[in-house]
């Protein structure tokens, strides 16, 4: 019990502010809230690029954007969570403050040797699942973009890029492959689920 009240607590502090605590997305420690209008839109968005890439296009760029503090790291978590489960594509995840991917970058040739390194290793026709968290950057969208080139121009047409950000201009919102989280705060359903997982997995005992 001990143990499950700190993980609980931990997933609540670190994961805005640290690495993605994939614990917490599992059916042991499920004390992720999924916002309703978030998760099942954002899987269904990936899953309509990997089924795009099966047909031999070349996928869209997906924007997940809002204000800060909208849950958009813990969303791009769940989302890796949930594809890497499905044992179905490989899922390469980003966390925020990693430098940016210029193409003549140490970085970036580091995430081109692991996407390569992944390529020899999966089946023949295997898209991989990129998730950027870069919206600590005033111009992620941007950035996020100018990745997805320099993988392009690499003749790397098999990963599917997700990158978070504070806003995108309208030309990403009409492509119909950006989603957006307009508010902060729970609704009411949300905050009945939190509050249950509260009360369950903080250790604080009712009065």
């Amino acid at each position: 019990k001990f143990e499950q009240v700190q993980k609980f607590q931990d997933f609540l502090i670190k994961s805005c502010n640290a690495e993605p605590q994939w614990y917490g997305y599992s059916s042991k420690n499920p004390f992720y809230v999924e916002r309703e209008s978030v998760g099942a839109n954002l899987k269904q968005l990936v899953d309509q690029q990997f089924e795009a890439y099966s047909k031999g296009k070349t996928g869209e760029v997906i924007a997940l954007y809002g204000p800060s503090g909208s849950g958009k790291s813990v969303a791009l978590a769940n989302l890796a969570y949930k594809v890497f489960m499905e044992k179905e594509h490989p899922v390469v995840f980003i966390p925020g403050g990693v430098p940016v991917f210029s193409n003549t970058s140490e970085q970036f040739q580091q995430l081109s040797d692991l996407l390569r390194m992944i390529e020899t290793r999966s089946k023949k026709g295997t898209c991989t699942l990129l998730i950027w968290d870069c919206s600590s950057f005033l111009d992620g969208s941007k950035l996020a973009r100018e990745l997805c080139s320099n993988l392009r121009n690499q003749g790397r047409r098999d990963v599917i890029l997700v990158y978070s950000a504070y806003s995108v201009n309208e030309t990403e919102k009409q492509k119909n492959c950006s989603l957006e989280i307009s508010r902060q705060f729970f609704d009411a359903n949300e905050k009945n689920r939190f509050f249950e997982k509260m009360e369950r997995y903080s250790g604080i005992e009712k009065e």
